[in-house]
Formats: structure tokens, C-alpha cells, sequence
């Protein structure tokens, strides 16, 4: 479908939760983190549900950082204020968005968060948008800490490419970032993932005087391995607006600097919008997303959904659609129905096809006013005007 300045959506990023074990200092730094200042670490506890999580204890096993206690009241999230099992989409509802983004011309799909990962029904939610039809792609992003013990079967799911947010390939630096060691985790599975047969990239934020001496030890590491390395520009959203970036024009500098052969590669890599050089000898290409220096909003093709449901046509803008109420009047409707023929007519299999049929036809039609209603462009160089107060991890990365 096209939106009204003529570009084709055909891409949907969905989060399918807000939840995560890392506190990236960009996205969610202090989340989870104010009662283990205020208590002990033995009372600490995250209570949100947990039993839609996978593994829920690991958001427990984090280190206080400093940069956290900086943070004022408004931009630090305590371990309450993430979504309850109740206020998150189900697998049911995400699969139906999914069908009827499919009516709209959506052809790809990606799983954000939060960490996806943490989702135990994720591969479910894999498997049920790949078997969609007109379904090109299912892809997911994640830190990579859960990668090695499911990429296999993310595979066998119908999952075809990853994308692995590391931000350093030093182990104090990496922890420092985001809140815990587990660096050799993400490369063990990053290294499953390809053995599993998935496309891998690695999305990697550079902060001056952080991490921004990198870029070198970062594209040795691509250097045998077949997988593509991403530079993202910060974006002053969030908690981001208090950090300093480097641009994507710097880093081609540097890179050029020690490999003057590299070449621009317009081979298509996936659904984003990175540009990419290639080096001589290298198994893997290096990308950048330049959404700051060389903004990119002609040719945007995608639509994201929030872990509580919200449609929002564009990243940087605050105006979103909400398709809870749709979602669950559905539900209720088709549950009232279902008391009345008997206990022994449950919802197990789902709407009725007349009811599906009617809740497909009001999502299209929100999804089509999204894509109407997307802004022509971002104003993120705008550093004094953040419509969008959420962290990345509440909108979905």
C-alpha cells in the first residue's frame, strides 16, 4: 500500500515485549534498577507476570551502574511500571495484526522489544507470521544473550535473519554499556546463529569517548565471519538525548583511513534502509544508518506495533493508533458468545470465521489510516522537540 507521498509500506516492526535483561544506557538505563538501590538484593524482586517470560530471574541478575543513579525520577522505570501479561498482545493477537497488516501489503516482519527472546511463545509467533500469506520475511533483533540456546529452532520456526545489538567487543566496556558481563554469550550466540543457517547483522551505537575507538576491532571481527556490520546513529530519543554520538561520516573516515580499497555495495541486504561498503577480503559487508546526518524518511517503508498494541507510523513522532480496543472487544464479544453456547465451546481455536473476518476488516482499515496518517519526515535534528517521551524499549527497537 502506498501512504499519501507515495512510498510503498510493506514492513512492520513489531515488539512483542518491553521486558529485557540488559539496561543499555541509551534505552532503559535504571530500568529495573530503583528498588535494588533502595533494597537489598535479597528482597529484590521482579514481579510483572513473569510466567509469560522466558527465564524471568535473569532480569534480576543485573549490577547497578553508575550512570543510573543520574537518571531523574521521570526517566528511570522501577520493575512495576513493565507491561503485565495482561497489557501485553498475545501470540493470537499479534498473529492477527500480522494477517491483517498482510491485507494492507505488509510482506515483512520483524520482533523487537524489549528482548523478543524472552517471549517463551516467540518461536510460536515466528512460525505462525511466516505461515502467512504473502509473508517474504520474519526476521528479529535482539542483544543476543539467549541467541545460542534458540536459534536453531528459530530457524526450523521459519526465521531467516538476525540482527545482534553489540556495542563493544571489550568485556568491561560491554558491561559497562549495558549492565551486564555477558558479552562471550552474545558472541556464542551470534556464532549459533550462523551454524543454525541464519543471516546475521550486528547493530552496533557509537557514543564518543565510550566506545567510539572501536571501529577497527569491531570489522576484524567480520573480517572471516559472513556477517554484516552495522553503524546506527544515535538518536537523540529518550534516554539518548543526554548522550553524544558519532555520526556514520566519521566512521567511514576513520574506516577509509586503513582500508582506502573498500567500495560502495548497492547489493539489497534486507529491509532497512543502511547503505553499505564492501572491503577487500572481508567475508562481511559494513552498513550504516545515517537517520541524523543523511536522513532517509523518502523512501521509510514500515510501520511498528508497541508490546501494548499502539501503531505508530513513524519512530520520532509521538501520534499512534491504538488496536487494543479492537483486539479485545473481539474477544470479549466472541467470549460472551461462547458462555452462551456452553462451556463446551471455548476459544481454543480462536474467533469464529465471521467474527475474524469482521475484526480483520477493522484492523486493515486502522492499519490503512496509519499508513495515511505517516508523517513525511522525522525531525530528530530538531534536539529541542522530542514528541516521543517513551524509551526505546516501551516503543520497541
Amino acid at each position: 500500500m502506498l501512504d499519501r507521498y507515495g512510498r510503498r509500506i510493506d514492513y512492520m516492526r513489531i515488539s512483542i515485549t518491553d521486558a529485557c535483561n540488559l539496561t543499555c544506557k541509551y534505552c532503559r538505563p535504571g530500568a529495573d534498577r530503583q528498588m535494588l538501590r533502595q533494597k537489598s538484593q535479597k528482597d529484590a524482586q521482579l514481579t510483572p507476570d513473569p510466567e509469560h517470560l522466558l527465564e524471568p530471574s535473569l532480569l534480576q541478575n543485573l549490577h547497578p551502574l553508575p550512570h543510573a543513579q543520574q537518571l531523574t525520577k521521570e526517566e528511570i522505570r522501577t520493575e512495576e511500571e513493565i507491561l503485565t501479561k495482561e497489557e501485553i498482545l498475545t501470540k493470537e493477537e499479534i498473529l492477527t495484526i500480522g494477517k491483517a497488516a498482510a491485507l494492507c501489503g505488509i510482506k515483512s516482519f520483524k520482533l523487537t522489544g524489549g528482548e523478543p527472546l524472552l517471549r517463551r511463545d516467540c518461536e510460536e509467533i515466528v512460525a505462525g507470521l511466516s505461515g502467512i500469506s504473502g509473508t517474504r520475511a520474519v526476521t528479529l533483533t535482539t542483544n543476543g544473550i539467549l541467541l545460542s540456546s534458540q536459534a536453531k529452532s528459530l530457524r526450523a520456526a521459519g526465521l531467516s535473519s538476525v540482527n545482534v545489538s553489540l556495542d563493544s567487543l571489550r568485556r568491561e566496556t560491554y558491561e559497562s554499556l549495558t549492565g551486564r558481563d555477558g558479552l562471550s554469550e552474545v558472541l556464542a550466540g551470534i556464532d549459533a546463529a550462523l551454524l543454525a543457517g541464519l543471516s546475521v547483522k550486528i547493530n552496533t551505537v557509537l557514543q564518543k569517548g565510550v566506545n567510539d575507538g572501536e571501529q577497527l576491532e569491531l570489522l576484524e571481527y567480520i573480517k572471516e565471519r559472513p556477517v554484516d556490520l552495522r553503524f546506527i546513529e544515535l538518536m537523540p530519543m529518550g534516554c539518548g538525548r543526554a548522550l553524544t554520538g558519532v555520526s556514520t561520516d566519521e566512521v567511514l573516515s576513520k574506516i577509509l583511513e586503513s582500508y582506502p580499497g573498500c567500495k560502495k555495495d548497492s547489493s539489497k541486504r534486507g529491509n532497512g534502509p543502511a547503505t553499505y561498503v564492501s572491503i577487500p577480503g572481508f567475508c562481511g559487508r559494513v552498513g550504516f544508518i545515517s537517520a541524523l546526518s543523511h536522513k532517509f524518511c523518502g523512501s521509510c517503508n514500515r510501520l511498528r506495533i508497541t508490546a501494548d498494541g499502539h501503531l505508530k507510523p513513524c519512530l520520532w513522532s509521538s501520534d499512534s493508533i491504538d488496536l487494543m480496543p479492537l483486539l479485545r472487544k473481539a474477544e470479549e464479544k466472541e467470549q460472551k458468545k461462547s458462555l452462551e453456547k456452553g462451556p463446551e465451546k471455548s476459544l481454543e481455536k480462536g474467533l469464529e470465521k465471521g467474527s475474524e473476518k469482521e475484526l480483520l476488516r477493522a484492523l486493515s482499515a486502522a492499519i490503512s489510516e496509519g499508513i495515511f496518517g505517516k508523517p513525511f519526515e522525522h525531525q530528530m535534528e530538531d534536539f529541542g522537540d522530542a514528541p516521543e517521551k517513551r524509551l526505546m524499549s516501551e516503543i520497541g527497537g
